[in-house]
């Protein structure tokens, strides 16, 4: 079993760094026929546990090369919003900067309004339902557990 802990903010929540990039199908296709894979870009990503999909700034979207979106509706505190989703891929690195878990093509929303947070990514449910995610409360101590 692999456990993760993550480091903890305590003006917003737990943090996890991810890599984001082009999905892995998209990838293969644009090596197939020569043309460039944009690289994929490392982000500070604030764990959500009540947001149920990620979250991905425009910019970070611009530099891996996303540029297919679909519309789509999400809901929030503020209620029902029209947001643009896209498929990217999605690495959670561990404190070494070494592969925690991949994720080769997921579903994203990209914001209307970059989060106002410093992080450029949120995770939510869609990440997290395929671990074991734990919080120790006095040590205010999070982690993700691979395998279990």
């Amino acid at each position: 079993m692999s456990v993760l802990t993550l480091p903890f903010n305590p003006l917003v929540g737990p943090i996890i760094r991810v890599e984001i990039g082009l999905p892995s199908d998209d990838a293969l296709q644009r090596y197939a026929v020569g043309l460039s894979v944009p690289p994929k870009q490392s982000c500070d990503a604030l764990v959500d546990t009540g947001a149920s999909v990620v979250v991905v700034n425009e910019d970070v979207l611009n530099k891996v090369g996303i540029s297919a979106y679909r519309p789509g509706k999400t809901h929030g505190v503020g209620g029902e919003e029209e947001v643009q989703v896209c498929q990217i891929s999605l690495s959670i690195l561990d404190e070494n900067g070494n592969l925690f878990y991949g994720f080769p093509s997921m579903a994203a929303i990209r914001p209307n309004k970059p989060l106002s947070i410093e992080q450029q990514c949120l995770i939510g449910r869609s990440v997290l339902s395929v671990f074991e995610f734990r919080y120790f409360g006095r040590s205010k101590k999070f982690e993700l557990l691979n395998g279990y």
